[in-house]
């Protein structure tokens, strides 16, 4: 057996040119080796017997399902059904990123993806195993371009043998996979040299758990934890005064007048001050205050607003335009996403004016997020 093409993506002429032979190889029914930012992964057109028969040999699993391998997150909704909120909502954290979604999926689902494919029963067993689905999304540009340009579903696993270690560079790729592949496209060293994170996401109706970490590879099990939950991120200069008390009351209203728009995934609510310094207590009146509205700030303690937080939240709300004007300098992919709390003007700081000022801040901040709230969870 010949050895295959080693496509080098150097410069924007070869990765073009990468990207042609790679899509044409998988289209003729050949498989194809492609970087990822976790392992190299050898890929193959379901829609074609041959190149499922031979990457069943190379892999040497016939009766073991293979992964989806998509180049949007948006074609998650064409192979999974996204009308599952805990699905669609770490499809939507998650991808694109080191992670595999192994889903179950209802046959309605299962019968639209056949017919829009126009896939033979067994292929169809291929994409879905006794009804489910793993599907991965890489962060990889040149295999997202491979991926999004072939006609048909992808599926792919690492490009070694049983038992060796998964190729973390182009070099390693071409040796373990040289044979079997026609095409392989060296995209060099992997960003994180590990197996992306499996999370198993169970049906409704079933009495497993919601989701589950079936293997810890980028990503353990706490993060995908903490990305599950609608965020909403409340800022302030301080994080004293205005912030607490809006988180305070934001967690109020969520759980008694949103709970069924955030409803099986939950909500977090954060709060931080674009000057503040760490570990600063909230002011006897922002207690008082806070406690009025069913909340405790008196273990409450500032923290400085950072870029993480920015990108954790769903939703980031600020008491002043300046304060909008820093969060979007520190974090600029947040932009689309924060908004002024109240979008008639600036929530003035209540420090040093009495306990009125702070009430009247409490009342603005309420009125505020109801109608953001609003927006954001009750209109999509």
């Amino acid at each position: 057996m010949t050895m295959a093409a080693v496509l080098p993506t150097d410069d924007a002429e070869r990765i073009e040119s990468a990207v042609q032979r790679a899509t044409a190889a998988l289209e003729a029914g050949e498989l194809v080796v492609l970087p990822t930012e976790t392992v190299y992964g050898i890929a193959a057109m379901v829609t074609n017997d041959r190149a499922m028969e031979a990457l069943e040999r190379y892999k040497n699993r016939p009766a073991q399902p293979f992964s989806l391998h998509v180049g949007d997150p948006g074609a998650v909704g064409v192979f999974a059904d996204l009308a599952d909120p805990v699905l669609a909502r770490l499809a939507k954290k998650l991808l694109p990123g080191p992670v595999t979604l192994v889903a179950d999926v209802p046959a309605s689902t299962r019968e639209e993806c056949r017919d829009h494919f126009g896939l033979e029963p067994h292929q169809l067993e291929r994409l879905y195993h006794q009804g489910t689905i793993g599907i991965r999304c890489p962060q990889d540009r040149i295999a997202q371009r491979v991926l999004s340009g072939v006609s048909g579903p992808v599926v792919a696993s690492s490009a070694n043998l049983r038992g060796e270690s998964p190729p973390r560079d182009g070099a390693e790729a071409a040796r373990a996979a040289g044979e079997a592949a026609s095409v392989v496209v060296d995209g060099g060293a992997t960003r994180y040299a590990r197996p992306s994170t499996v999370v198993r996401v169970h049906a409704a109706s079933t009495d497993s758990p919601r989701w589950s970490v079936q293997r810890e590879g980028v990503y353990e099990a706490r993060m995908i934890q903490k990305v599950l939950p609608w965020t909403l991120l409340v800022v302030c200069s301080g994080n004293t005064c205005r912030s607490p008390m809006a988180a305070v009351i934001a967690r109020h209203l969520l759980d008694r007048e949103h709970a069924s728009a955030v409803g099986e995934i939950g909500h977090r609510v954060l709060s931080a001050g674009t000057s503040a310094e760490p570990g600063v207590s909230a002011p006897p009146e922002a207690v008082a205050v806070a406690s009025e509205r069913g909340g405790d700030l008196t273990t409450h303690r500032s923290r400085p607003f950072s870029a993480e937080m920015a990108h954790e939240a769903d939703l980031i709300l600020c008491m002043t335009d300046r304060h909008r004007a820093d969060v979007v300098a520190s974090a600029p992919a947040a932009e689309s996403k924060t908004r002024c709390l109240d979008p008639a003007g600036d929530i003035p700081d209540p420090v040093g004016s009495g306990r009125d000022a702070y009430e009247r801040c409490a009342e603005q901040i309420e009125a505020g997020l109801r109608k953001r709230l609003a927006e954001a969870l009750e209109k999509g």
